[in-house]
């Protein structure tokens, strides 16, 4: 009971500590949890989307997404935030295959933060930084074996021209052999203004370019896949949920999965009577504190019974 009870406790500072850092106070306090964002006096733009001049004027169907959505309000957050961009995150992505990003990016909820401008999300071709006129990355590995690694120089290229238009917070490469992704991560990330990620792909990239570029290697589960680009996918999306009005109820993320190291409730509707399979009497009560109460001891007992390592986490 004293556990449960704290937990309780727990969940409800916790919301009001995130009420705190994604409102109108949120500027010293997201500076404090490691944020770069700021919110001065007088709240200046920043420029924001300055022209990069690539080596050479490659064109995908990928630059749907470069292009900057019109402008329009997020509902339910202040207009002087929005307009500022205050919490605007941008994020790029370098890839050998951009097209395969090209479909994550234009629909549902990245699509909305995007047409919101809450997140800006630039996808990079490699080959714009090749080194022959063949739009060459890769090439054989030293010491023989089967495979092709991605090259120094176009990686190291595109990274520093990059770097020449903003800072980044963080240069990311999507590795299997890299920390694994999970909420905190997640949340922390959804904190920062300048993302970088480096999608890789063939046998993996050279490991200068991991020793002296990166600064950190994230990997979404233990095994092995054509390439970064759907991690790199998956990364983004986990973030860009969690901007502020982003969601339709801002409140959604709050309660997802393993955000208290708890795993989500069950999720009911109608019809309240499905072959006889019925909807547990307390969500149809209409009392908020009893349905909380419920939702709070199915996720403890979900997550001892499917993930009881979480708990000891």
């Amino acid at each position: 009971m004293y556990f449960s009870g704290l937990c309780r406790v727990y969940f409800l500072i916790y919301s009001i500590c995130l009420w705190v850092v994604f409102g109108k106070a949120s500027g010293s306090v997201r500076e404090g949890f490691g944020s770069s964002r700021s919110l001065p006096e007088g709240f200046p733009k920043k420029p924001r989307n300055q022209s990069m001049e690539n080596p050479k004027p490659y064109r995908t169907n990928i630059e749907g997404i470069s292009k900057k959505p019109e402008k329009k309000s997020a509902k339910a957050y202040p207009g002087f935030l929005i307009q500022n961009k205050f919490f605007t995150l941008r994020i790029d992505i370098i890839s050998v295959l951009p097209e395969l990003l090209e479909s994550s990016f234009s629909h549902s909820i990245l699509k909305r933060a995007r047409e919101k401008n809450l997140l800006e999300i630039f996808v990079h071709p490699l080959r714009n930084w090749a080194v022959n006129e063949y739009g060459q990355v890769d090439d054989y590995q030293y010491g023989g074996g089967a495979g092709m690694v991605m090259m120094c120089e176009p990686l190291a290229n595109a990274i520093e021209s990059l770097k020449k238009e903003r800072d980044y917070e963080e240069i990311i490469f999507m590795s299997p052999d890299g920390e694994l992704l999970n909420q905190p991560m997640a949340n922390a990330l959804s904190m920062k203004e300048n993302l970088m990620i480096i999608s890789g792909h063939y046998k993996g990239i050279d490991e200068r370019i991991r020793e002296h570029y990166i600064t950190r290697e994230i990997s979404i589960g233990d095994y092995v896949l054509s390439g970064g680009e759907l991690p790199a996918a998956v990364l983004t999306d986990a973030i860009g949920r969690l901007l502020p009005g982003v969601l339709n109820d801002e409140t959604s993320a709050l309660f997802d999965s393993f955000q208290d190291n708890l795993l989500a409730p069950p999720v009911y509707t109608r019809p309240a009577d499905f072959k006889g399979w019925k909807v547990p009497e307390i969500l149809l009560s209409g009392d908020p504190a009893k349905i909380a109460e419920w939702r709070y001891e199915a996720s403890l007992r979900k997550t001892k019974e499917k993930r009881p390592g979480l708990l000891s986490d």
